[in-house]
């Protein structure tokens, strides 16, 4: 697993959070990423900052990837 806290993507309130995105491989950081997006919505409400700090969390990782830095 890679840090990804310190990726210019990720808001500087969210670094000292523990990352979400914690599994060895691509396909499981995108299912672990799913089921968190899936649990935004709480009785009817979108909880927004929860999934800002996804998605950030998943383009810091996909850019990574790209780039050949992950797995």
């Amino acid at each position: 697993m890679i840090d990804i806290r310190n990726e210019p993507e990720i808001l500087s309130h969210d670094r000292e959070k523990p990352q979400i995105l914690d599994a060895n491989s691509y396909v499981e950081n995108i299912h672990i990423a799913v089921g968190f997006a899936s649990g935004c919505w709480r009785n009817g409400v979108f909880d927004t900052e929860s999934a800002i700090r996804i998605s950030n969390e998943l383009c810091a990782y996909m850019r990574l990837f790209k780039e050949g830095r992950v797995q």
